[in-house]
């Protein structure tokens, strides 16, 4: 029986391995079974038509959403639907790990650049114990 990590490892190892062998066997098929390379081909390249349309048409389907999505006054609704909705406070958690001083002063200044009072939101940074850092 695999231990938990031997489970791990196979499945991380499988999609390089699935890639690597696909490759192999259309060439080594190519001598060996012509016929069967060929029907191979063209049920990839059907596979891989459909996959594209998928994602085209989904693509299409959320920019519409986006559009409509941006359009609305999302404080006009806040103030139909939610009843005290002015003393809500809110927390954004910023959690990261290894990212750059950088990265982290640009998202911190894009929550700053909101429209929404700053009074109304708590921001946390919040870091894992494993990768401490000493902020000067």
């Amino acid at each position: 029986m695999l231990s938990d990590y031997q489970k791990y490892r196979l499945y991380e190892i499988l999609p390089g391995v699935s890639v690597w062998l696909t490759l192999i066997l259309c060439f080594v098929f190519t001598f060996i079974k012509p016929l069967w390379m060929i029907y191979f081909v063209i049920l990839f390249d059907i596979y891989w038509v459909l996959k594209v349309i998928n994602f085209a048409f989904y693509l299409v389907v959320a920019w519409f959403r986006f559009r409509k999505v941006r359009k609305v006054d999302w404080k006009e609704k806040l103030s139909k639907e939610l009843n005290n909705w002015q003393t809500k406070k809110h927390v954004v958690f910023l959690t990261l790990y290894n990212e750059e001083w950088v990265i982290v002063k640009e998202a911190v200044k894009s929550v700053a650049k909101a429209v929404y009072d700053k009074d109304k939101f708590v921001l946390v940074i919040a870091g894992e114990e494993r990768k401490k850092i000493i902020m000067n």
